[in-house]
């Protein structure tokens, strides 16, 4: 039985890798970096998580709150409340709205 790469006790990852193994996009990892929520470090030209920060990144993680968010979903239904459309969503946003033409 071989010690596969992914076997490996990594001291730190690559932004590439970091993103690979927690399976989110190499932009949501700079993302996080930039938030401040992931502390990455530079060695040369090259950016590392620690296998320590990404640890600390995974702990403060919220939980996904599944009852809450399909209890405001039901509760939404009820009170006749449509879900937002997609443009009054980007709207909210403050992004300028594109007139369509027919």
């Amino acid at each position: 039985m071989g010690m596969k790469n992914t076997d490996i006790d990594r001291g730190a990852y690559s932004i590439g890798r970091f993103a690979e193994e927690h399976d989110i996009s190499r932009s949501q990892t700079y993302v996080e970096i930039n938030s401040g929520r992931l502390i990455a470090s530079k060695v040369g030209n090259r950016t590392i998580i620690t296998r320590e920060n990404a640890e600390r990144w995974r702990k403060q993680l919220p939980d996904f709150p599944i009852e809450e968010r399909a209890g405001q979903a039901a509760q939404q239904h009820d009170e006749g409340q449509p879900a937002p459309s997609k443009r009054r969503r980007v709207a909210a946003r403050g992004r300028p709205e594109v007139a369509h033409v027919r």
